[in-house]
């Protein structure tokens, strides 16, 4: 047994607008997300490059500083600045301290040294 519906004009124009609007907008998720695919490929294609010319940067500084004469100057506080560098980029309170703490060690040992050495030219 088969029974029909029936459906109005206004009913059947409105069914075929909203059948119509929803394909509408897969057709632009579809496309959205295409595109999507593209740029992420493009991305990671640049990435790849960048990467690749990065090492290569890394590769050519290694051999000028192979080139640079060497001296025997050793600067002892470059480690400290570096780390104080550092610490100021990162905003590291306890590592900025740390190094405020060895600066102040460092100055107190000098201290100690320069009363041991009076003692000492005070007993010759």
């Amino acid at each position: 047994m088969t029974e029909y519906l029936q459906v109005t004009a206004q009913q059947k124009l409105y069914t075929e607008k909203s059948l119509l609007e929803s394909q509408l907008g897969l057709l632009s998720v579809i496309k959205h997300l295409d595109a999507y695919k593209s740029l992420r490929n493009d991305e990671i294609t640049l990435k790849i490059t960048l990467k690749a010319k990065i090492d290569e940067l890394k590769e050519k500084i290694k051999i000028f500083e192979k080139l640079l004469p060497k001296t025997k100057y050793k600067d002892k506080f470059a480690e400290e600045r570096r780390i104080t560098h550092e610490a100021k980029i990162l905003k590291l309170p306890e590592i900025h301290e740390t190094i405020k703490a060895k600066k102040k060690e460092e100055f107190d040992i000098e201290k100690e040294l320069d009363e041991i050495q009076r003692k000492l030219s005070r007993l010759r």
